[in-house]
């Protein structure tokens, strides 16, 4: 503790003079608070909208569209023959492939994007200084 705060603690005062002290306390940290609310907000926002962000965002929305899509519905045959049941084997092993392919083509950039990032290593004040600030 500081030599400061032990000895506010140990001088004799008021109730009128602790209470606006507490006041004065309580105003102090709703401003840090605020003021660390904005910070962590400005932060987020930064970093949800840089262009890695967004563009494993949209790759992986592209991975799931690609997953769960569903075929589309057929027509029903006009010409009075029934419609075939079931797939040919064929045209399933196309499908798997066709996603197979959707997938790697989602996975790639992201890959990439987490492979960037290890070799960079970290940044901002860390990298600077050559050791890990605390955040306080």
């Amino acid at each position: 503790m500081s030599a400061a705060y032990r000895a506010k603690q140990a001088a004799p005062t008021g109730l009128a003079a602790q209470i606006r002290d507490a006041e004065r306390q309580v105003a102090q940290r709703q401003r840090q608070v605020g003021l660390r609310a904005a910070t962590l907000l400005s932060t987020v926002r930064r970093q949800i909208s840089s262009p890695a962000s967004l563009l494993l965002a949209g790759g992986g929305g592209f991975v799931l569209g690609e997953l769960t899509r569903r075929p589309a519905p057929q027509a029903p045959s006009t010409d009075g023959q029934p419609a075939a049941e079931g797939r040919a084997p064929w045209h399933t092993v196309l499908n798997l492939i066709g996603s197979a392919r959707a997938l790697y083509t989602g996975l790639v950039p992201i890959l990439w994007m987490v492979k960037s990032r290890q070799q960079q290593g970290p940044k901002g004040p860390e990298r600077r200084s050559g050791k890990v600030q605390d955040g306080a």
